[in-house]
C-alpha cells in the first residue's frame, strides 16, 4: 500500500516537472511571438559615411546582434529585419523594431536618431502627367541609340537620377565626345529657346486664420505645426533698442524685430525675406506679402512660411486688428489643381528676339515652375547661416526645370525619327504645341512662342520646316557676317555669302515675325518648303486664326498643298500686311494652320512694334 501511493506520488510529481519545463519551453516562444507582433519599421539615422559598403553592413548587424531579442531570431532570419542599408547620401539602415530595441539602438555611439518609418506621398511626376505623358506612355526600341547632351550650369552629373545601371554601353559611333573633370555615367557633354510655365497640379501653403478663414499662400512647407498661434503684425514689433521703428520691422528686416515680442508667435511680414531675421528673432513661423497678384516662384525656408498676395495680406491684417488674440496657423504645402495652367511665369524672360527680330523667341513653353527637382546633398537648401540640410531632391524653379523637358521630348521623338535633323525635331515640337491664352499672358507669343509642348503630336507632326547647313549660313550672311567670318565658322574655305543671297525672314523656321512701327503699313512675304512626313498621299489646306483686333490682312500661295510620297517638298508663300495703331496692342498676333483632316501644322504670325 505504501509502495502503491509512493509511485503514484512519484509519478504526479514527474508529471508537474516535465509540465514545468514544457511551459519554460513555451516561454521563450511566446515572448518571442510577441516581440515579433510588436516590431515596425525603424530609420537608424547615423550621419555622414565614411565606411565601405562592406564595413557599413558589418557594423548594421552587429548593432543588431547586441540585443538579446536579435542573438537567436536575427541570425536565422536577418531579411525579416534588416530592410535596408544606407550608404551613400548618409549613413544609417533600416530594420523591424521594437520600440525597446529602438530606445537601446539610440543611445548607442554613432546613431544621431532613430524614428519610425513613413510613408510619404511621390510627387516627382507630375509635370510629365501635366503634358499628357505618362510612364506608360508609347515608346521606341530606338531609344537605346538616343544620347542627350545638356548645356547647363544645373546638371549635377553624380545625381542619383543620372546613374545608368541597367543602361547598355553608349553606341558604337557618335557625334560628340566625353570628356570632362569627372567620372561620365555613359555621358557626353552635346540649344532651344524656351519659357517657363506653371503645370497643374500646383502647390499652396494655406494658412489658417483663428475666424476660420483659410487663405492659400505659396511656398515649400515641409513643417508641421500643432494648434493655433499668436499672430502678429511685424510693423508692432519693432526692436526699438536696436533703433527700429515699425516701418522697418514691417518689411522683416535683418535685426528689425524685437525678440521679446515675436518669440513664439506667427508674424505677418509686408516682404518676401530669407525668413532669417523672423527665425533669429523666436518665431514659429511667418507669412509674407508678395506685392503682385500671384506669386510663382516657391522658395525652401528654416521655418514655416506662407507667401500671400496683396489682397490677402491685407485680410491678415485686418483680422490681427479686428481682435486682441489673433491667432494661425500656417499648414504644410499640398498639390492643388491650377484651373488656369499653364501660364508662363513672370520671371520667365519675354521676347522680341534683341538680336534677330524676324525670327520668334521664345520657340515655346515647358514646365519649369514648382519641379521637384534633383539636388545636390552638398549644396545648401537656403542660405541661412546654421542650415545644414541635405536633399536629393528640391523644390526648384527656372529655365533649368523647362531645359529638361524639353531636351527628353526632342529625343522622343528623334527615337521615332531617328533620320531627323534638328530643325526637323524643332518644327515638329512647335508646330504641333499647344495653343496658349493671350487673353491670360498677355505678352502673347513673346511669353509662350509657339505654345505648350505637346509630345504625343510632336512624334508624328505630319509637315515639318526643315533647314540644312547652307540655309543657316544664308541666314548669318544676311545678318552680318562676312564671308572669312563664315569659312571660319563652317571649316568650309569655298563658302562665300555673294552666292547666297535668302533673307533673313526667308530662313526655312515655323513661325513669321514682323517687326514695325506704329501707324506704318506693312506689306511683306514669307517664303517657306515643308516637307511630308505624314501620310504618303495627303492634301493640307491652308487656314487663318482670327487675329484678336483688326489690322491684319494674311494670304497664303498655294492654300492647299499636294503631297504623292513621303518626304516630298513644297514650297509656299504667306503674305501680311498690317497696320498697329496708336491705341493697340504693341503686338498682334494669329497663326496659319496647314490641315489635311488628321494633322494640324499650327505656325505662329506674329506683327509687333518693338
Amino acid at each position: 500500500m505504501n509502495v502503491e501511493l509512493s509511485s503514484q506520488t512519484y509519478l504526479h510529481q514527474l508529471s508537474l516537472l516535465l509540465n514545468l519545463c514544457l511551459l519554460l519551453l513555451l516561454l521563450p516562444i511566446s515572448i518571442q511571438a510577441e516581440s515579433e507582433g510588436n516590431r515596425q519599421v525603424y530609420v537608424v539615422y547615423m550621419g555622414h559615411n565614411t565606411l565601405d559598403d562592406a564595413s557599413a553592413s558589418s557594423l548594421h548587424l552587429s548593432m543588431l546582434q547586441q540585443h538579446k531579442n536579435y542573438r537567436h531570431s536575427y541570425k536565422r532570419d536577418s531579411a525579416n529585419h534588416m530592410l535596408q542599408r544606407y550608404t551613400k547620401s548618409f549613413h544609417g539602415f533600416a530594420a523591424r523594431l521594437t520600440e525597446e530595441e529602438a530606445a537601446k539602438l539610440s543611445g548607442m555611439e554613432g546613431v544621431v536618431s532613430v524614428f519610425p518609418s513613413r510613408m510619404n506621398k511621390m510627387a516627382t511626376t507630375s509635370s510629365w502627367d501635366f503634358l499628357g505623358f505618362p510612364i506608360t506612355a508609347k515608346r521606341s526600341t530606338k531609344e537605346s541609340d538616343i544620347i542627350i547632351g545638356v548645356f547647363d550650369s544645373g546638371i549635377w552629373p553624380e545625381s542619383p537620377s543620372l546613374n545608368d545601371k541597367g543602361y547598355g554601353p553608349p553606341p558604337a559611333k557618335w557625334k560628340g565626345i566625353c570628356e570632362a573633370n569627372f567620372t561620365c555615367n555613359n555621358c557626353s557633354m552635346d540649344s532651344f529657346g524656351c519659357c517657363q510655365h506653371t503645370k497643374n497640379p500646383d502647390l499652396i501653403t494655406p494658412v489658417k486664420l483663428g475666424n476660420g478663414i483659410v487663405v492659400n499662400g505659396v511656398s515649400v512647407n515641409p513643417f508641421t505645426l500643432h494648434g493655433m498661434y499668436p499672430l502678429i503684425y511685424a510693423g508692432d514689433v519693432p526692436n526699438v533698442m536696436a533703433g527700429f521703428n515699425g516701418s522697418v520691422s514691417r518689411l522683416c528686416s535683418p535685426n528689425s524685430l524685437d525678440k521679446n515680442l515675436v518669440k513664439g508667435k506667427i508674424i505677418l511680414c509686408d516682404a518676401i525675406s530669407s525668413g532669417e531675421p523672423e527665425m533669429m528673432a523666436g518665431a514659429v513661423g511667418s507669412i509674407m506679402k508678395y506685392p503682385g497678384p500671384y506669386f510663382d516662384a516657391v522658395a525652401s525656408y528654416t521655418l514655416p512660411v506662407s507667401v500671400v498676395n496683396s489682397d490677402q495680406a491685407i485680410r491678415n491684417a485686418r483680422y490681427i486688428q479686428s481682435t486682441r488674440n489673433a491667432t494661425a496657423v500656417i499648414m504644410k504645402s499640398k498639390d492643388v489643381k491650377n484651373a488656369s495652367a499653364p501660364f508662363v511665369a513672370s520671371f520667365s524672360s519675354r521676347g522680341p528676339n534683341p538680336i534677330t527680330k524676324s525670327i520668334l523667341k521664345p520657340d515655346l513653353a515647358a514646365p519649369g515652375v514648382r519641379i521637384l527637382a534633383a539636388w545636390s546633398p552638398a549644396a545648401p537648401i537656403t542660405h541661412v547661416q546654421g542650415d545644414h540640410r541635405a536633399v536629393n531632391f528640391n523644390m526648384i524653379s527656372g529655365t533649368s526645370m523647362a531645359c529638361p523637358h524639353v531636351s527628353g521630348i526632342a529625343a522622343y521623338v528623334k527615337s521615332y525619327n531617328p533620320t531627323w535633323s534638328p530643325a526637323a525635331i524643332k518644327s515638329a515640337l512647335m508646330t504641333t504645341a499647344s495653343a496658349m491664352s493671350a487673353q491670360i499672358n498677355t505678352d502673347a507669343e513673346f511669353a509662350y512662342g509657339a505654345g505648350n509642348l505637346n509630345q504625343m503630336k510632336a512624334i508624328k507632326p505630319g509637315l515639318i520646316y526643315d533647314a540644312v547647313e547652307v540655309d543657316y549660313v544664308s541666314f548669318l550672311c544676311q545678318e552680318g557676317y562676312s564671308s572669312k567670318d563664315i569659312r571660319i565658322m563652317t571649316g568650309v574655305k569655298t563658302s562665300s555669302c555673294s552666292q547666297l543671297m535668302e533673307q533673313a525672314k526667308d530662313l526655312n523656321y515655323p513661325t513669321f515675325v514682323i517687326p514695325t512701327l506704329r501707324n506704318k503699313v506693312v506689306d511683306l512675304s514669307f517664303n517657306r518648303t515643308v516637307t511630308n512626313v505624314g501620310s504618303a498621299t495627303s492634301t493640307y489646306r491652308a487656314s487663318i486664326t482670327q487675329p484678336l483686333v483688326s489690322g491684319l490682312i494674311i494670304q497664303v500661295e498655294p492654300d492647299v498643298l499636294h503631297f504623292n510620297h513621303i518626304g516630298q517638298k513644297v514650297s509656299f508663300t504667306v503674305f501680311v500686311q498690317a497696320t498697329i495703331q496708336n491705341l493697340d496692342n504693341p503686338i498682334i498676333s494669329s497663326a496659319l494652320i496647314w490641315d489635311d483632316g488628321v494633322h494640324q501644322v499650327r505656325s505662329p504670325i506674329v506683327v509687333h512694334v518693338p
